[in-house]
Order: C-alpha cells, then structure tokens, then sequence
C-alpha cells in the first residue's frame, strides 16, 4: 500500500517531535519516538509495507508482521485525522 501526507497539513521536525497542523480541522498533533520516526520515513518512501521493515530492523525481539499490524492501526488513526492519504484516496 501506498501512502502520502496530505495536502491539507504543515510540519516540522522539532526538537525531537514531529509537530502537525491540520489546517482543515485547526487540529494540532505531536508525534515521538516511533511514531515519529514513521512518519519522517514516509518522506523517504511512500510504500508502507517498506516503512515498516525498516522500522522493524531496529527490533530483533519483534516480527515484521507485528510491526506492521501495530502501524496499521496507526496509520488507520492517522488516516481518519486527515493526516494522512492511501494513494488510491488521492486519483
């Protein structure tokens, strides 16, 4: 799966954190430490799936497919904050 930010959001990396502002909703969110590291790997690929082997490389206790189903449900939070997109929501 293929995911993106969405257009209606600005961020920084700030001090450690990722800071977002949705600029629809005037919500603001504060993302660390995994999550963090996440969402600035989608700057580097947008495959899912790829994001969360390379997240999961940093666990030798925890499986891929672990690391997967809990950013799953990670990215379905982010998704319903409008923060996020699957490619297919962009067409």
């Amino acid at each position: 799966m293929k995911i993106t930010y969405s257009k209606n959001i600005a961020w920084q990396e700030f001090f450690g954190t990722v800071h977002i502002f949705n600029e629809i909703s005037h919500e603001a969110f504060i993302l660390n430490d995994l999550a963090k590291e996440f969402w600035l790997l989608i700057s580097k690929s947008n495959d899912f799936d790829e994001i969360c082997y390379m997240l999961s490389k940093n666990f030798s206790t925890i499986s891929f497919e672990q690391v997967k189903s809990d950013f799953n449900e990670f990215m379905v939070d982010l998704i319903h904050n409008d923060l996020l997109h699957t490619v297919e929501d962009e067409l």
